[in-house]
């Protein structure tokens, strides 16, 4: 059914959550803020923009952002891990000769991580946060990049964690699908709604 995979980063390929939400609990408490893993972790699922906004710093907002990326690069890189299923999915996909593409706001620090999994040469192409288009889900990246790979919208998929990433799919005219295995987002209207990569298989075969 489809032939181009158009994956978001992190939370979808990456593990990065639990990396994120460690990183910002630990920059609020070095600024007084006391916050629970959880908490941080459901401001963190809307954007980390969101969740940086939703305190108040006894610093600016760029200096908190800083330290807050310092840390999750920090522990990414050490303790990080692909999402459960993610090599095997990417791998199916190219022996059903279909091809694998990222788009993420992350900028280099993904392209690492892809090489620390071995995952990076199961992708055709990234495009991500270093090349100064508007933020998902406005579609100017995606439209950009679908003209570049030469892609069909027909036959394209867009498969994120967030409500941002199946809204980008949808504003470019593809299709999108909701990866939400904790159900942050139970009302998201989406073409399809998996709970694990694996079920991807019966998708796009």
């Amino acid at each position: 059914m489809f032939d181009y995979l158009i994956y978001d980063f992190d939370g979808t390929i990456s593990d990065s959550y639990p990396w994120f939400a460690r990183a910002l609990v630990a920059t609020l408490k070095e600024h007084g803020i006391d916050e629970t893993y959880e908490s941080a972790l459901a401001h963190l699922k809307i954007s980390v923009g969101h969740a940086l906004s939703s305190y108040s710093w006894n610093c600016t907002r760029d200096e908190a952002k800083k330290e807050f990326y310092d840390k999750y690069h920090k522990l990414s890189s050490e303790y990080g891990t692909p999402v459960e299923g993610a090599e095997d999915i990417l791998k199916f996909a190219l022996e059903l000769g279909k091809k694998n593409y990222i788009y993420t706001h992350t900028g280099a620090h993904a392209t690492l991580l892809l090489k620390k999994f071995g995952l990076y040469d199961y992708f055709d192409a990234i495009l991500d946060g270093t090349m100064g288009f508007p933020s998902k889900p406005d579609p100017t990246a995606l439209n950009w990049f679908v003209g570049q790979q030469r892609i069909d919208r027909s036959r394209a998929l867009m498969i994120g964690d967030r409500d941002i990433d199946v809204n980008v799919g949808r504003n470019a005219q593809l299709k999108g699908c909701l990866l939400d295995p904790d159900g942050f987002y139970p009302d998201l209207d989406c073409d399809f709604r998996i709970e694990k990569l694996v079920e991807l298989k019966s998708i796009i075969a």
